[in-house]
C-alpha cells in the first residue's frame, strides 16, 4: 500500500493485468488482491520488466469490496495506462474505466501472471 489513496480501511482491492502491444490487448491473467490496513491507502502494483518480446505495456484493471465480502465480478480500467514495463503505478482510488477484453487477439502472447500488489503499513 501507499499513502495518498482514497481507499477506506479494511477494503479488499482486486487487481488484474492485461498486456498490450502491436497485437492489441490480451485477456486478463490471474487476479491478485490486498486488503487495506489504514484509511486513505493506495495500492502499489509492481509490474515485471518483461512479459515476453511482444508485450510493450500493461493495462491494470481494479475492483474493490469491503473485506470479507464476495469477490467482485466486474473490473474497471485504471486511468493512466498502458503502464510501462517495470513500473510500479499506484492505484489511488476505485477505477472507473472500461472492462477488460473478453477475447485474446493473439495466440502467441502469454497472459500475464498475477499482479503483485502491496500496501504500506
Amino acid at each position: 500500500m501507499a499513502g495518498g489513496g482514497t481507499f477506506p480501511n479494511n477494503q479488499t482491492v482486486y487487481v488484474l493485468l492485461t498486456l498490450t502491444g502491436d497485437f492489441g490487448e490480451t485477456t486478463a491473467g490471474a487476479i491478485a488482491n490486498v486488503t487495506t490496513t489504514a484509511l486513505n491507502n493506495g495500492v502499489t502494483v509492481s509490474l515485471a520488466k518483461s512479459y515476453g518480446p511482444a508485450a510493450t505495456g500493461v493495462n491494470i484493471y481494479e475492483a474493490d469490496v469491503a473485506s470479507g465480502s464476495a469477490a467482485p465480478s466486474t473490473y474497471h480500467l485504471v486511468a493512466g495506462g498502458p503502464f510501462a514495463l517495470g513500473a510500479s503505478p499506484v492505484i489511488a482510488t476505485t477505477a472507473t474505466g472500461g472492462a477488460p477484453p473478453a477475447n485474446n487477439p493473439s495466440s502467441t502472447v502469454v497472459l500475464p501472471i498475477a499482479a503483485e500488489a502491496s500496501r504500506a503499513v
